[in-house]
């Protein structure tokens, strides 16, 4: 599930190297493995990331490329 690909990215992010030095990485990594994992492992989360791959499975390059613009607009 791609959603806890995030999860995972957060708690690497905050127990490697990849963040110098950082004050934060004790409550971030504590946080990534409890409130937001609670959370990406909710039932109503899991059925919601499905709804959405499923929704856009059929979008091609294009379509990807024109929704990430956007976001990157906001």
């Amino acid at each position: 599930m791609k959603f806890y690909g995030v999860v995972a990215s957060i708690a690497l992010f905050a127990t490697t190297g990849l963040a110098q030095a950082n004050p934060f990485e004790s409550e971030l990594t504590a946080l990534a493995n409890g409130k937001i994992a609670e959370i990406a492992s909710s039932d109503v989360i899991i059925d919601a990331v499905k709804a959405r791959n499923a929704e856009a499975a059929g979008y091609d390059q294009a379509k990807i490329d024109e929704l990430d613009k956007a976001w990157r607009a906001q």
